[in-house]
């Protein structure tokens, strides 16, 4: 059985009794190389997943903050509108 640790094409030898010290810590430094990457992969998609859950809750504060006043302004708008064209308008006729 052989171990393909190094990612290269050549079969290596099985780990155990037969490696050298140099073959043994070549390996056992890619192996920490390995871990090490997967590591800061993991924390990288970690903090990626925190600020996304921190913008989420941001977005919706926000948008529930905001939420009765925009009701409100949208109604002033409408009810706004209504009324500036009634005034308009009677004022037109009294002309």
């Amino acid at each position: 059985m052989y171990s393909n640790y190094g990612g290269g094409n050549q079969p290596q030898r099985p780990l155990g009794k037969n490696l050298s010290n140099e073959e043994y810590l070549e390996r056992q430094g890619e192996l920490n190389r390995m871990r090490r990457l997967q590591d800061q992969q993991s924390r990288e998609r970690q903090e990626q997943r925190k600020v996304h859950e921190r913008e989420a809750g941001f977005n919706v504060y926000l948008s529930g903050a905001n939420e009765q006043r925009i009701s409100e302004q949208r109604q002033r708008e409408k009810f706004g509108t209504v009324f500036q064209g009634a005034g308009s308008h009677a004022r037109s006729g009294s002309h």
